[in-house]
């Protein structure tokens, strides 16, 4: 009878093993961005990869770059769209900026992305020196 029953966990461990656990994740936007004094904001914005069981090429990681969202930068007196482009100094080699902005030792900014049903905002000060 113990045989019998050790044999039977062992089965159910293995069956239990085999079964997704995982589910289907979605991806979510990954903002990174920074400004700092006498220079130009950069945000870099991505996708993360839904965790999954299935292969995932790396052919196909350009995918995950958003290219299409609206970023947006205010220091409270000025509001400026930032402007998507190619620039291979970065990874991944896309990013948003633009040369109407510099940022200024402490003064405040707010970052604020849309993309789709997607808003994230961000708040930051710049340091005195």
């Amino acid at each position: 009878m113990p045989r019998c029953a050790v044999v039977a966990c062992l089965a159910m461990a293995f069956v239990a093993c085999t079964d997704n656990q995982l589910g289907d994740g979605q991806s979510q936007m990954v903002v990174e961005g920074w400004i700092e004094d006498g220079e130009f904001p950069v945000v870099i914005l991505t996708r993360t990869l839904p965790v999954s069981t299935d292969f995932v090429s790396m052919d196909h990681l350009g995918d995950y770059i958003v290219k299409w969202a609206k970023v947006t930068v205010s220091d409270g007196q000025d509001s400026v769209v930032l402007t998507g482009k190619y620039d291979d100094r970065y990874f991944p080699p896309y990013i948003y900026t633009t040369g109407r902005m510099r940022g200024k030792a402490g003064s405040t900014y707010r970052l604020t992305v849309e993309e789709d049903d997607v808003v994230a905002m961000a708040v930051t000060t710049i340091p005195q020196q």
